[in-house]
């Protein structure tokens, strides 16, 4: 039997998180197409009348909260995974996606609102 080496696995998990990290705003399109998508399809059934309105805006409830569920345990999972990391190449290159995203996202609220950040980012 082959054994499992923990070290790979905790690095892979580690480089997994890092790219969720460096690519969050595909992952953030991918999830508010498909959400778009699947209330677009929802209400095109409703208005077909294939299902009641209620049932289908009960549906559109548990799965916004599935959705966000499944979020916050991508968040948490990814904070412990970064905050564990052994190897000192893989704890900077986490450091540096970090430091750029958050770059990335000042700069995108200076656009969205400058009249906000010129107070808040001096």
């Amino acid at each position: 039997m082959q054994q499992i080496n923990t070290s790979q696995i905790k690095n892979r998990t580690a480089r997994w998180s890092i790219w969720t990290i460096r690519h969050h705003d595909l992952i953030v399109s991918q999830l508010s197409l498909y959400t778009f998508g699947a209330t677009a399809l929802v209400l095109l059934v409703v208005l077909s009348g294939k299902i009641s309105l209620e049932s289908a805006l009960a549906g559109l409830m548990l799965g916004a909260l599935a959705i966000g569920l499944l979020l916050w345990i991508l968040i948490e999972q990814r904070k412990s995974i970064l905050l564990n990391i052994d190897d000192p190449q893989l704890r900077r290159r986490a450091h540096q996606a970090m430091l750029e995203f958050m770059a990335h996202r000042r700069e995108k609220v200076k656009k969205l609102h400058p009249q906000l950040t010129s107070r808040i980012h001096q």
